[in-house]
C-alpha cells in the first residue's frame, strides 16, 4: 500500500515545500499550485 498526497480537485501530484522539509521528513504544501485546492492523501 503507497500513500500518496494529491489535490482534491484536480488530482495533481502535491508540491514539496523545500524549506520546511529535510532528509528525515517530507512536507507537502497545503494547496494545489495549479488550481489552488486543498491537498489530500490516496491510498494506491
Amino acid at each position: 500500500m503507497k500513500i500518496i498526497m494529491v489535490c482534491k480537485e484536480c488530482t495533481k501530484p502535491a508540491d514539496v515545500d523545500k524549506e520546511k522539509s529535510n532528509e528525515n521528513w517530507t512536507v507537502y504544501k497545503n494547496t494545489c499550485s495549479k488550481c489552488g485546492g486543498s491537498i489530500i492523501p490516496k491510498v494506491e
